[in-house]
């Protein structure tokens, strides 16, 4: 449901602009739920000592066993505020990186108004304001990955799920049909995803080719063939079926992901927003 006020505002009323026409047409009423659209939440993923999640989640994460479940108090200096610094030199806020969002049970706006109204012995302002969330956490998996970043920090990491079926080794040069995914680090929100995409391996960064009339263009992003290049070096031997994870702490640009969806926004946002990302590629077969 909306977060702000002024989003709660306006889809109340359009709510009521909605049953009042639903009343005239003598139709069911409906609820908040039908005027919002619904994605399915994926786990979030990170890695340990990751700037980008929140440091109450980190250090709950290290103290639990795979599988399990449990619930923590977590002091609001361990949530927002720790990746404030973060975000703010990406430009961009947590909730749009996938982060949850734990709101104080009363805003600040409601105890301004309340300290107007009564004398600050009585309002207790302290006891009002959220020390910290309970949070159920479940440990899903851990993954192991190769930390290809220069200085061994976690910006860049590697994992080749599946070496693939054996057969003709996938080389630069080769066609393939592929499916890839370029989504947001922490939520697994799909950024740009292309399913059976077929390009030349060492040819990413542009669209493919137009082979016969009506045929559609698909833009193959560098960073595809970034993680394609660097498997390789890990793993000579790939083939098809070979599933390629990386996570990469500063992605590519909206321009660089795709530019149909780049020039929507703003230059500034459009050529220098680097949000962390995963990218997977699964590569399907070896187009003759």
């Amino acid at each position: 449901l909306p977060e702000t006020p002024e989003e709660r505002d306006e889809l109340r009323i359009r709510m009521v602009q909605v049953a009042e026409l639903d009343n005239k047409s003598r139709k069911l009423p409906r609820t908040p739920e039908d005027f919002l659209t619904k994605e399915t939440l994926q786990p979030l993923c990170w890695r340990y000592g990751d700037p980008c999640v929140y440091a109450g989640f980190e250090l709950a994460s290290r103290s639990m066993h795979l599988g399990e479940i449990a619930v923590f108090e977590i002091d609001q200096p361990l949530l927002e505020a720790s990746v404030a610094e973060f975000y703010k030199k990406d430009g961009g806020i947590a909730r749009v990186a996938g982060l949850p969002n734990f709101r104080h049970h009363i805003e600040d706006r409601k105890l301004n108004l309340l300290a107007q109204e009564l004398p600050e012995w009585e309002l207790e302002l302290e006891s009002k304001k959220q020390r910290t969330v309970r949070a159920e956490l479940e440990l899903c998996s851990i993954d192991l990955f190769d930390d290809l970043s220069p200085q061994r920090t976690g910006e860049y990491l590697l994992r080749i799920a599946d070496p693939g079926r054996f057969g003709r080794k996938l080389v630069h040069g080769l066609k393939v049909e592929a499916n890839f995914r370029v989504s947001g680090a922490l939520s697994g929100m799909a950024l740009y995803r292309v399913d059976n995409a077929v390009w030349v391996l060492g040819q990413e960064g542009q669209n493919t080719p137009v082979e016969r009339p009506g045929m559609e263009t698909v833009w193959i992003p560098a960073c595809v063939g970034q993680v394609f290049q660097d498997a390789c070096r890990s793993m000579p031997l790939l083939y098809p079926g070979a599933r390629l994870e990386a996570r990469l702490q500063n992605g590519p640009t909206p321009m660089e992901l795709n530019p149909k969806f780049g020039r929507a926004l703003s230059s500034k946002r459009a050529w220098n927003h680097r949000p962390p990302v995963s990218i997977v590629v699964e590569f399907l077969a070896i187009v003759e």
